[in-house]
């Protein structure tokens, strides 16, 4: 088993003007966001997921539920998962922390954020 150090994030970035833009790496992802201001952070990553009504999707953002085509617009309600290349906006709180695979995260909507790797 490996020790616990090895899943501990690495690298810590703080994001605190409107224009910043992190972006990571081939094959790396930000595994966390912490909020220290604001209200909306946009992201783009994997295993972001969105419930959808019915034919609520615009044919182009998300996955169909077996992840192998783009959805089309005709579709039943549900949850579906985001392409990882799509802008996501969160909305999130002061003191808030959100955990995911994000490959891109944005503070142009004003947020604050400590973000770690």
């Amino acid at each position: 088993m490996a020790h616990p150090s090895v899943k501990i994030p690495r690298n810590t970035y703080i994001l605190d003007n409107a224009s910043d833009v992190l972006t990571a790496a081939d094959g790396e992802f930000f595994s966390s966001i912490t909020v220290i201001s604001g209200t909306a952070v946009k992201v783009k990553g994997g295993g972001i997921f969105e419930y959808l009504a019915e034919d609520g999707s615009n044919g182009t953002d998300h996955l169909t539920s077996d992840g192998s085509a783009t959805l089309a617009s005709d579709h039943p309600a549900g949850v579906y998962e985001r392409k990882g290349t799509v802008n996501t906006d969160i909305p999130v709180a002061a003191g808030m922390t959100v955990y995911g695979r994000f490959t891109y995260v944005d503070t142009s909507g004003g947020a604050k954020v400590i973000v770690y790797k």
